[in-house]
């Protein structure tokens, strides 16, 4: 009889305290396993998400820098127009253009280029011969010197407004050209008015966090750009017509315009070894495009941070809660063998 209750309470209440019989089992290294793969997998899924949330930050911060630098370029152009206006109704010029008290005009135009600053100011004649100059004083002048061939001439003689970007043939120097005609008294264009802005003016474009970029002419060919490595390249491949235009109107002095070596769908740009955000704006009154840069390794990094602060925090919480478990079962542990005992 007592055998028989012996039994019966071992049944009840096996001697045997390990866990797996109460039924507790340790996960173990597989466990472990499951446990680091699915944080990887979290982990994974978190940075996706962050990545397009940041970059799409990213990319309104590429837009926005993309209409400040063109609106900078915009005002950086135009703002000495009304100037050259002033200098192309003023009797003097039309004067100098008719062959007539010339030497009175190049001090006149050398201290409102001082003024101004800008390069230079000068004026040509129905021929595109320089009759008068700001820098008459110096080795490079441009007096006697005929710009017939430059577009901004042709332009102007037309009766409009030229715009141009070239390498000086004189001073061998880039900058950006802008003319107007000048007309007589009965409304006939007698010669031209032409200022030329130096490249140092642009540098605002590029002053921005973060920013760089450039600007395309109307051929393609980079002409400002926040790395001198890209400049005088073709963001396409150029056809022989165009390269011979360039010739004839000596826009580039005896630079060679090679391919630029990048890759771009419009929103994204590989250059310079570096994934890039792509920002594009067209000025229409030239034809210039705007190109805006900014890293794409910036919300790579935002979304590196946050996808393991997140992963760290998931884990803690996990093994947390694993350790309240483990407790649990332990109290019920020793709860058991207690009433075990008991019995």
């Amino acid at each position: 009889m007592k055998n028989e209750e012996t039994c019966l309470l071992n049944s009840a209440f096996p001697l045997d305290k390990s866990p797996s019989k109460l039924g507790y089992k340790p996960r173990g290294r597989q466990g472990i396993l499951l446990i680091l793969l699915g944080a990887l997998t979290f982990a994974l899924v978190c940075y996706g998400a962050s990545y397009r949330f940041y970059l799409s930050i990213e990319t309104e911060k590429a837009e926005s820098a993309s209409e400040f630098s063109a609106s900078t370029l915009r005002h950086i152009m135009w703002q000495h127009q009304p100037l050259l206006y002033a200098i192309s109704i003023d009797q003097r010029s039309r004067n100098a253009t008719l062959g007539t008290e010339v030497d009175n005009v190049n001090p006149w135009l050398a201290k409102l280029a001082s003024e101004a600053q800008l390069e230079a100011i000068y004026l040509l004649d129905h021929t595109g011969l320089t009759i008068a100059a700001s820098n008459y004083r110096d080795e490079t002048s441009f007096v006697g010197e005929n710009y017939s061939f430059r577009p901004y001439f042709t332009e102007a003689m037309k009766g409009e407004l030229g715009t141009f970007f070239a390498i000086g043939v004189t001073t061998g120097t880039p900058g950006y050209f802008l003319s107007l005609p000048i007309h007589d008294s009965e409304g006939r264009v007698t010669g031209t008015t032409v200022a030329k802005l130096s490249v140092s003016l642009f540098d605002p474009l590029w002053k921005g966090e973060l920013s760089s970029g450039f600007i395309a002419n109307e051929d393609g060919v980079i002409i400002l750009s926040s790395d001198p490595h890209w400049l005088y390249r073709s963001i396409t491949q150029l056809t022989e017509q165009q390269l011979q235009l360039i010739k004839e109107k000596r826009q580039f002095a005896d630079k060679v315009i090679t391919p630029l070596d990048w890759i771009s769908n419009g929103e994204f740009a590989q250059l310079s070894h570096k994934e890039l955000i792509h920002s594009i704006t067209t000025l229409s009154e030239t034809d210039w495009q705007l190109h805006q840069f900014r890293p794409t390794s910036i919300a790579k990094q935002q979304a590196a941070l946050v996808a393991v602060i997140v992963t760290a925090v998931l884990l803690s919480l996990l093994v947390w809660g694993l350790a309240i478990r483990a407790r649990r079962i332990r109290i019920q542990l020793q709860e058991s063998e207690q009433n075990r005992r008991e019995l």
